[in-house]
């Protein structure tokens, strides 16, 4: 990798979750970091006081005093939300003013998110899709109670329960498209998908193509809810190609019609 990377201009070495790697692989890093050049390396961990690194205590040593000091080491400690930033994200989101926020909303809400960034978002996004808001007596804007008459709770003890949440709220087709996803693993090509449909519901030949855009639709809604991501594979498209698509979508051969449409699209 040293030896590849060292007359490229800039090379971008990314790791997220480092809490979990093991001592050898940390050696590895440290190796590019000592010997490689121009590769710039972005490492996010959990709190290394809570989640300890397995990185060589010298090493760890170093970059903290010698590296730092030459301006080749940055540690930046993203904090959780405090509560006056969730109560602004969510004035921002549902586009109200923070004066007009009830206290129990946005205590609810940072509790429920831990104040993270992604899981606040991810709680602003179901609050707002799924008109969780109401005006309450105090003419303040609170949230909707999943049980009994008090308005100010959310309902939600944790991400995880906001999460079943909106699982939950989907369509039983959707959530049959999603059970089916939770089996191909975490990523899978969209024709291998719908050829496993097919088998799963017994699909007629005559009924394939619509049974194969039925279940890219229920997928579609999956990724319309941020749980799901798309992909394609790249690649150059002519005229001819252009035209050959369009007479395959005509075509009655169900499977050169699945295949045209759904090759080369990851979920």
């Amino acid at each position: 990798f040293i030896r590849c990377t060292k007359h490229a201009n800039l090379v971008l070495l990314a790791l997220d979750d480092v809490q979990w790697m093991d001592e050898m692989s940390w050696k590895v890093v440290q190796a590019i970091f000592e010997r490689g050049q121009n590769v710039l390396t972005l490492i996010g961990s959990r709190p290394p006081s809570a989640n300890p690194l397995t990185v060589d205590k010298t090493f760890w040593s170093e970059l903290h005093s010698k590296y730092q000091d030459d301006g080749r080491y940055l540690e930046i400690i993203l904090q959780p939300f405090n509560e006056k930033e969730v109560q602004q994200m969510i004035a921002s989101a549902l586009d109200i003013g923070v004066n007009e926020i009830d206290s129990s909303f946005w205590r609810n809400v940072h509790t429920t998110s831990g104040g993270m960034p992604h899981y606040l978002t991810y709680a602003l996004e179901t609050i707002k899709r799924n008109n969780l808001t109401v005006k309450l007596d105090n003419g303040l804007v609170g949230l909707k109670s999943s049980e009994g008459d008090d308005d100010s709770k959310l309902g939600f003890g944790s991400v995880n329960e906001l999460l079943l949440y909106r699982v939950d709220a989907l369509d039983a087709a959707v959530r049959n498209a999603l059970h089916l996803a939770a089996v191909l693993g975490n990523d899978f090509d969209l024709l291998d998908a719908a050829l496993t449909y097919e088998h799963m519901f017994r699909v007629r030949n005559s009924e394939r193509w619509e049974s194969a855009m039925g279940l890219c639709s229920l997928l579609d809604i999956a990724i319309d809810e941020g749980i799901l991501e798309q992909s394609f594979a790249v690649g150059d498209v002519t005229g001819d190609d252009a035209d050959g698509d369009a007479d395959v979508a005509g075509s009655n051969n169900e499977e050169e019609k699945i295949d045209s449409s759904l090759d080369k699209v990851t979920i």
